[in-house]
């Protein structure tokens, strides 16, 4: 990546719609016409299973590369981020500084090289290249960038491999980067990463491994959508709210069981979150969390929100957190009784989180929580009909 970051604030500027004009991240003013987007290719894309994101520093060594991609029988479409034009463009125009010398010429040169290549091979019939579109890049920022928290380059790249991964899931994808911090991070993010070098010396088992185990996914993610469906339909909320109407609701301990769920939750998310990081970062995990610890249960919700990507947080258990977030701030805040249905909804959230913090004993804790109110609800709904 190039050292010299163009950094978005998505707290700021994306809400005006303007943080991500191309005047502002990049040095030009028109995209190229060959640069149409993911679909540019059209129907031809099917002819190429796997993805490779293409980190600039990949293109900064054009020869290197082009023995990669002119053995292409393993059928690669090259990915190219928008923000890796952005940075080819500024490294073509060179530094101002007389200080750098033949090595800001030397990488100018290299940078006019990779553009010309691109060039030459979008446009080409015997290699497939797609690039991220300019709307398609603010797409990504929007949807996988933090409010409030400024991305790098590097988050950029990821965000685009997100975006890309996400698009077909059936398709293998990897990012291909020089940077070994960024190919950490990708890790993090669930994209597989590798150097240019090591992709070449060992692209058939890499190519085929991935191949292989996005083969093996796939019906497991299709199974596992289709039972977590019928796990909502049995989970949420059981039989007994449908015959709420006739409840005696201050039968039910709403303000206890909230204090206690919540309790358990802020004893297991800290637990997670060190071990997701420790698997991805190792001893220099700390330094990748935006809040130090020790852990308060809103310093926990914080953490979830925002490093989603390197904890593994699906979009459904994004939307469980922003309930527990909800009924853990109007508790905070004073706001009066929670409402039974929200807090039934609130109950079914909590069994969801456990479930996926895999910290047993106070997931089970929190799921014998539920049941207890299921039973209350059920034994109460019975004596009043």
């Amino acid at each position: 990546m190039d050292e010299d970051p163009m950094e978005i604030d998505h707290g700021q500027a994306l809400e005006t719609g303007d943080a991500v004009d191309s005047s502002i991240i990049m040095d030009w003013v028109e995209t190229p016409a060959y640069w149409q987007g993911w679909e540019a290719k059209g129907n031809r894309e099917a002819e190429y299973p796997i993805h490779v994101v293409v980190d600039t520093n990949v293109l900064m060594d054009i020869e290197i590369f082009d023995r990669l991609a002119d053995t292409n029988q393993w059928n690669i479409v090259f990915c190219i981020p928008w923000i890796v034009l952005g940075e080819l463009d500024k490294l073509k125009q060179g530094s101002k500084s007389a200080d750098q010398g033949g090595e800001d010429e030397s990488k100018s040169m290299r940078a006019r090289m990779a553009i010309k290549y691109l060039e030459e091979s979008f446009q080409s019939e015997k290699k497939s290249f797609l690039g991220q579109s300019l709307l398609q890049f603010k797409e990504a920022v929007k949807k996988y960038g933090v409010p409030g928290i400024k991305s790098t380059n590097d988050d950029l790249i990821i965000h685009c491999s997100l975006q890309k991964k996400h698009m077909d899931q059936s398709k293998p994808l990897l990012l291909l980067s020089n940077d070994k911090n960024l190919c950490l991070k990708a890790a993090a993010c669930d994209v597989r990463a590798f150097t240019l070098a090591k992709l070449l010396q060992d692209r058939d088992k890499i190519l085929s491994g991935l191949v292989d185990e996005t083969s093996r996914r796939a019906p497991e993610a299709a199974a596992g959508a289709e039972s977590h469906q019928q796990q909502l339909k049995l989970d949420s909320p059981h039989h007994p709210r449908t015959n709420l109407r006739g409840l005696d609701k201050d039968a039910i301990e709403i303000d206890s069981s909230l204090d206690k769920v919540l309790g358990l939750l802020e004893q297991s998310i800290p637990i997670f979150i060190e071990k997701r990081f420790r698997e991805s970062f190792g001893s220099e995990w700390e330094a990748m969390v935006s809040i130090a610890p020790p852990w308060s249960l809103q310093d926990c919700f914080k953490l979830l929100r925002q490093h989603w990507w390197s904890l593994d947080l699906d979009q459904d258990a994004q939307v469980t957190v922003d309930l527990l977030v909800h009924v853990h701030d109007r508790k905070k805040q004073g706001k009066g009784k929670v409402p039974l249905s929200t807090f039934l909804m609130f109950m079914d959230s909590a069994c969801n989180l456990s479930d996926i913090l895999q910290i047993k004993d106070k997931a089970d804790e929190v799921h014998a929580i539920r049941d207890s109110i299921y039973k209350a609800i059920a034994l109460n709904t019975d004596h009043s009909s």
